[in-house]
């Protein structure tokens, strides 16, 4: 679903609704199964997506940034190269 919804302001109450659970039983569970709350899961999904957009494409980064659904191409960039995360 955020895979999909990737280009769009996806928010934690569009996955739980998605997934038929509450906020708060999501991040529970997010975070007893894969040590991460659901915003940071989005952000990640986000941030995966868009380095395969700048290994695979000739898109600017403010391009990539919006297909990615980043609303502020300062605060992509400074996820981008801070947020780490396995490859």
């Amino acid at each position: 679903f955020i895979t999909e919804h990737v280009s769009s302001d996806i928010s934690v109450n569009d996955v739980a609704a998605f997934v038929g659970v509450g906020t708060r039983q999501l991040n529970r569970l997010l975070l007893s199964l894969m040590d991460t709350s659901t915003k940071e899961l989005i952000n990640r999904i986000k941030i995966k997506t868009a380095k395969e957009f700048i290994k695979t494409s000739n898109m600017t980064l403010t391009k990539i940034s919006v297909k990615c659904g980043f609303n502020s191409l300062s605060l992509w960039v400074y996820e981008l190269i801070t947020m780490p995360f396995p490859e």
